[in-house]
Order: C-alpha cells, then sequence, then structure tokens
C-alpha cells in the first residue's frame, strides 16, 4: 500500500525531535541510561569485561572487593537486573585469591568468566567459571561450576586473559605462563579438556627472544585461532607487539607472518634510533575482510605513552600499507603524555573505537578516555571533541577497561573508578532504528550519515520478504526510487544506495518498506 505524502511530513517531524537528543551528538554520554549516563556497582571493585546480551541487558565482569570473581547485569535503561542473582550481582571465589580479566557469552545464555586464581602461597593458575544465565554457577560445568588450569610449577604465574567461543561450542581460554610464552587451553563445552588440542589440550609458544605475554584471542570461521599481546627483547626498554596463529588443532599456522608469528614495532627497524621504546599490546579484532587490528600503549624515546597506537595487518600477517602511515597509526594528543588502550571495538560501520584513560604525567589523576578512527585509520573529527572523549568520573583514577557495541549503535564501556565498578554508555552518532516486522530485533544501519553520494543500509531478515526503498525530502516529496518490491532471502544484506547528483544538500527520510511495515531513517545528504 503506498503511504500519503503527509505521512513522510509528519514522520520527519516526529524524527526530528527525537534526533534533537541523539543526533549529531557523537561522544556525548547517553543520559537516558542510568540517572546520568553511568552506573556503579561492587564498591572498590573493578569491571574488566562487557557483554550485551540478545535482549539488550548488559553484562559487566571482574573482580569484587573481596578478590572474587565478579558478575554483574543491568537492564538496558542501566538499573540492575533484579532476576540475576536477586539483586543483579553475583561474586564467586576459587582459591584464596580469584581475579577476573575477561567474560563470553554463550549461545545458550550462559556466561563464562576467566581469569587467574591462587591456589598455593605464590602460585597463580588459569580460573574459568560458567553461569546459567540467572546468575547460578552452573554446576554441570567440570561437575563444580569452574575449571582451574596450571601451565608451570606451583610457584609460577599463569594468568588467563582472554576467552573465544568455537563455532561448535568448545572453549579457548588464553593468557600467559609465567610470562615466558603464549599459553592456550581448550575445553570440551562440558568443561573437561579437550585433547585433541596441543598437548592434552594446551599449548605455550614462546615469541620474541626474551618474555612475552597474550592479552587477545580471535577465531576465524573456519576456526583457526589468532593469538595477540606483546613480547620483550633481550634488548633493555624493548618491547614489541605480538600475534600468532594457529590451527585448529594448536599447531603454529606456517602461512601466516613468519612460522605462524609475528612481532611489530612501532619505530622503523625496531627503533634503533630512539633511547628506548616500549609497547604493550592489549586488544586485537578481526574485520569483516580479515584484516586484523592492534592497538594497546606505545612510548618511543623519551616521549612518555603519549600517542595511541593502532597497527593494521593484512591476513597473512603483513601490515597493511593503505591503513595509516605503512599499517601504522600514532595519534598523539596534545599535552597529554599517559595514553594506554584496553580494548577496542568496531562500529557497524567499520569506524574504530578505542577506550582507555589518559593524563598528563604531572596530573594527580587519570580520565576515562574514548577515541574513534576512521577505516582509514584517520581520526574522526565527528566524534567528541576532534576525535577524543575525555572523562573525569570521581577525580582520582578512572579507567575503562572494555567496550561493546549496542545493536542499535550506542557504545557501551566498562571499567574502574574510585566509586567501583563502573559501565556507563557513549552516543555514536549512528542513526539506528529497528523494524517491526521480521527484523524486530535487528537493527537497521544507515552509514555512513552524513552521506555525500552513496550510503550503505544493512539489515536482517528472518524470512524472505519483499522490499521497497525511496528516498523523500522534508515535505514528503518522493525525490528517487532505490528498490520497488524486489525479494530478499533470510540473511543479512547490505544495500548500496547512489543518491543523484543534482539532489541538493539537506535532510532527507530513506524509507524502507518490508512486507507490510514501513520505517523512515533521517539522513544528512551533504
Amino acid at each position: 500500500m503506498k503511504l500519503p505524502e503527509a505521512f513522510f511530513a509528519v514522520l520527519f517531524i516526529i524524527l526530528l525531535a527525537i534526533s534533537k537528543c541523539s543526533y549529531g551528538q557523537a561522544g556525548m554520554i547517553d543520559s537516558t541510561f542510568s540517572d546520568d549516563g553511568r552506573a556503579t556497582v561492587f564498591s572498590d571493585g573493578g569491571a574488566t569485561s562487557v557483554a550485551i546480551q540478545p535482549d539488550g541487558k548488559i553484562l559487566i565482569g571482574g573482580t569484587s572487593t573481596s578478590a572474587n570473581f565478579a558478575l554483574a547485569r543491568f537492564n538496558s535503561n542501566g538499573i540492575l537486573d533484579s532476576t540475576f542473582s536477586a539483586d543483579g550481582k553475583v561474586q564467586t571465589q576459587f582459591g584464596t585469591v580469584s581475579i577476573g580479566t575477561s567474560m563470553a557469552l554463550q549461545d545458550d545464555g550462559k556466561i563464562l568468566l576467566g581469569g587467574e586464581c591462587e591456589t598455593s602461597i605464590g602460585g597463580r593458575d588459569f580460573g574459568l567459571a560458567r553461569y546459567n544465565s540467572d546468575g547460578t554457577l552452573d554446576r554441570s560445568f567440570n561437575s563444580n561450576g569452574y575449571v582451574i588450569t596450571s601451565f608451570s610449577t606451583s610457584d609460577g604465574h599463569d594468568g588467563g586473559s582472554a576467552i573465544a567461543i568455537q563455532s561448535d561450542g568448545k572453549i579457548i581460554q588464553a593468557g600467559d605462563r609465567s610470562v615466558t610464552g603464549f599459553a592456550a587451553v581448550r575445553f570440551n563445552s562440558n568443561g573437561t579438556l579437550d585433547n585433541s588440542f596441543g598437548t592434552n589440550g594446551k599449548i605455550i609458544f614462546p615469541i620474541g627472544d626474551l618474555r612475552s605475554s597474550c592479552t587477545s584471542i580471535c577465531l576465524y570461521p573456519d576456526c583457526k585461532i589468532l593469538l595477540g599481546g606483546y613480547s620483550e627483547s633481550t634488548t633493555k626498554w624493548k618491547s614489541s607487539f605480538a600475534i600468532m596463529r594457529l590451527n585448529t588443532n594448536g599447531t603454529l599456522d606456517n602461512t601466516f607472518g613468519v612460522g605462524g608469528k609475528d612481532t611489530i614495532f612501532m619505530s622503523t627497524g625496531g627503533n634503533t634510533n630512539q633511547n628506548y621504546e616500549y609497547n604493550i599490546g592489549n586488544t586485537m579484532l578481526i574485520q569483516t575482510d580479515g584484516k586484523i587490528l592492534l592497538s594497546g600503549s606505545s612510548a618511543l624515546g623519551s616521549n612518555g605513552f603519549g600517542t595511541i597506537p593502532i597497527i593494521r595487518l593484512n591476513t597473512n600477517g603483513s601490515l597493511d600499507n593503505s591503513f595509516g602511515n605503512g599499517g601504522k597509526v600514532q595519534y598523539a594528543v596534545p599535552g597529554l603524555e599517559q595514553i594506554y588502550i584496553t580494548k577496542m571495538t568496531l562500529q557497524q560501520d567499520e569506524k574504530i573505537v578505542v577506550v582507555g584513560f589518559i593524563g598528563s604525567l604531572d596530573s594527580v589523576s587519570i580520565s576515562f578516555l574514548l577515541a574513534r578512527f576512521n577505516m582509514d585509520g584517520s581520526i574522526d573529527s565527528t566524534f567528541g571533541n576532534s576525535g577524543i572523549v575525555k572523562k573525569d568520573i570521581s577525580g582520582a583514577d578512572d579507567e575503562l577497561t572494555a567496550v561493546a557495541m549496542q545493536s542499535d549503535g550506542k557504545i557501551v564501556a566498562c571499567g574502574v573508578s574510585a566509586y567501583g565498578m563502573e559501565v556507563v554508555r557513549y552516543l555514536s552518532g549512528l542513526d539506528v532504528g529497528v523494524l517491526d516486522s521480521s527484523v524486530k530485533n535487528n537493527p537497521v544501519l544507515i552509514y555512513p550519515n552524513p552521506v555525500h553520494s552513496q550510503a550503505t543500509l544493512h539489515y536482517t531478515l528472518t524470512k524472505d520478504e519483499q522490499i521497497s526503498i525511496e528516498l523523500f525530502d522534508v515535505h514528503g516529496k518522493l525525490v528517487q526510487q532505490f528498490i520497488t518490491n524486489e525479494t530478499r532471502t533470510t540473511c543479512n544484506h547490505e544495500e548500496v544506495l547512489e543518491l543523484n547528483e543534482l539532489l541538493p544538500s539537506g535532510t532527507y527520510i530513506i524509507n524502507i518498506t518490508i512486507g507490510k511495515n514501513s520505517q523512515g531513517v533521517k539522513v544528512v545528504k551533504e
């Protein structure tokens, strides 16, 4: 049914009213979340990981005051979810000390929280617990709800830093073995060791020529395993980003880097002309095209930690020369000499969001940091203050440690402040709507927005549908038709829309009709 032009005029007014609170304010705290855009739980605790459930509820994990694994779940409005462990939070201890560092969600709603556990004086091991969706410990996991894995002797310090879940339900936990090498263990879905991986379910690989530590893990669709972190050199004051790729059985993938491994210095030639170079790889992502992003912290010479470092590699591990300067970005924030990136995520439009903390060397406190970069590595000046968002929460040391994207495009970050475990939500500026038909629980995203001449519309269908896409001006007049009653099948879709070059700059509505339902998304043509 063709809708009257008056409908689109009214729709535009509604969209404009809504967008006054959100559109064009990328990087601002979302005041609709909790009371002031942020929420706190576990006084004096610290969050290290965040995940968004399919129903929009937000999970944060970390460590409580009592050195326990700690989990909390918030409703999408930022209020603690009372259906989760009765009061929205839960803590669990294994051994004398339990430190939560990483989290992952299973498809069945169960929650994995991993880290390290102290089981003897001076010694720590990998620790991994699984919780049911209501916050209770899942006793079907390794018969007691948790598993502790040792890679070294009783006085060693083995730390689990990252978790990934394979498509077959097997679980990989990665970290380091007393900082002497990248270490990983694979479990069957019931928490028992998977003996088809490495040696008795475990692998240890040194990288570089001294000490190394694994901080991140990513999985490919074919279940190859990517481990990222950093490696220290025998030369004093030198460390590099480090990465390795494994086959599904835990052996090194010789098609990647050099023998399955690679180390990358931010300076040319490993900083031969500097007093020192200190690179720490904290976070890693695989883009949809298979390219790899690495970030963390980097100090060159006597310049302190004054840059945001990002590296992009091709699928074979070589530097991607189309990104930044020869595959590397070092973005300097004027006047600020202490920058530490902890985690990174990709928006739906594949812009890069990094979080961490920032402050001057003479400052008595550090502040939350967010920054956003374009796909080519340039800073995104439309985000925050010329690409940077800095927020002092408590007047003391405030650190963001993890970040995730909601399906509506909002940015959720967590961390630690003087008040405890923090979760805060930011606006991204993405114009995302949700259709009321078969894509009800999936976002419709148009990007870039504002648009110059070409835009991409992303949506997901859960059944075959008839699709129409049209462009209207602010008066409800049809100015361009892109698709008319074309069939689209069940899957993810991206429609590339070419705007008529003769259209004047201004505000328009892209109307998407799926089956019997229609929705308008406001766009700005530059």
